[in-house]
């Protein structure tokens, strides 16, 4: 004969916090494109197996991403560990598309606050157009465009007010 072996189920509990799914949606010249950053206590700072690589782009296509570790990100997952991160973000259309950029989100998270900044076609993001958005207050951005647009997404913890702690694992901040 043989014995059965006690088999026991893992759950990884979550570490007190809720955990964020934002997606933001990006339209431009009939072309769309979703971005979604994720909180998971089991992934890390950097790229790892919890992130989604975003496609390249063929002909009529566009993307909405994130770069970690030099990887295009359409899903950027990381743990959140009570500090804030800044997501650099780039929405791209391949041939470049002209017209009003449409960004959409359904943000109902009270554990944290989300701005967006735009930077227009300044991919150093040192020069913002417009004012910050407050994702919570906000469901839409809009902006004329042409090619490629830049942004941030700064996620902070609603009791944590506006203080910005440095990403140094990725390059952002």
């Amino acid at each position: 004969g043989f014995a059965i072996a006690d088999v026991s189920v893992f759950a990884f509990p979550l570490t007190g916090a809720a955990e964020l799914n934002l997606a933001i949606n990006g339209e431009l010249g009939g072309l769309s494109s979703d971005f979604r950053t994720v909180t998971n206590s089991d992934s890390s700072l950097g790229y790892d197996g919890f992130d989604l690589i975003a496609p390249t782009t063929p002909s009529n296509y566009s993307r909405f991403y994130s770069t970690v570790s030099g990887n295009l990100l359409s899903v950027d997952v990381w743990p959140f560990n009570g500090n804030s991160r800044t997501i650099n973000l780039t929405f791209d259309t391949n041939p470049a598309a002209s017209g009003t950029l449409v960004l959409s989100w359904d943000f109902s998270s009270t554990e944290y606050n989300a701005t967006l900044k735009d930077y227009g076609t300044d991919n150093t993001r040192a020069t913002q157009v417009g004012s910050d958005v407050n994702m919570r207050t906000s469901s839409s951005y809009s902006q004329s465009s042409t090619g490629t647009r830049y942004f941030t997404l700064t996620v902070i913890n609603a009791s944590e007010g506006t203080t910005v702690v440095p990403d140094t694992t990725t390059g952002n901040t």
